[in-house]
């Protein structure tokens, strides 16, 4: 799986075409999560370069996966999300909403996070550019 690589040109998260992503890592361990993390499980992710980091996570109660690609310095980060209660259509879904961010990875083509976020509402995906408020346990696991 290929993602992009980032960097922050003034105020603007630009994601670059770039590297491979490393292999998913360990979870987070249940000490790093943030508050408002503790609700959701799996958090496997791996590194995208540039400062930024792809994971998963899913609602310990169902019925909601999101698959977030964020920039750890800034906290902005694109969080896509499907909801339901099968979770083989979730998973689905959630392939079927992230391929094409992928696929711009592995373009020449710049993408913002607002471009990542067109191209999965495109598959149907709810997604979202935001400014975290809090530290994620993926960023804090490297030291951000």
């Amino acid at each position: 799986m290929g993602l992009m690589r980032g960097t922050l040109i003034a105020i603007c998260v630009l994601a670059t075409p770039a590297v491979a992503l490393t292999p998913p890592m360990p979870q987070c361990a249940r000490a790093s999560l943030a508050p408002e993390e503790v609700a959701y499980t799996g958090y496997d992710y791996s590194l995208a370069g540039g400062d930024f980091v792809a994971y998963e996570r899913r609602l310990k109660s169902g019925g909601r996966w999101e698959f977030i690609y964020e920039h750890c310095p800034s906290r902005k980060r694109v969080t896509v999300v499907v909801t339901g209660l099968d979770e083989s259509e979730n998973r689905q879904r959630m392939q079927d909403a992230i391929a094409p961010i992928l696929r711009a990875a592995e373009s020449k083509r710049r993408y913002t996070l607002h471009d990542l976020r067109r191209l999965a509402r495109e598959t149907g995906a709810e997604a979202e550019v935001t400014t975290a408020g809090y530290k994620s346990c993926v960023c804090a696991e490297w030291g951000y």
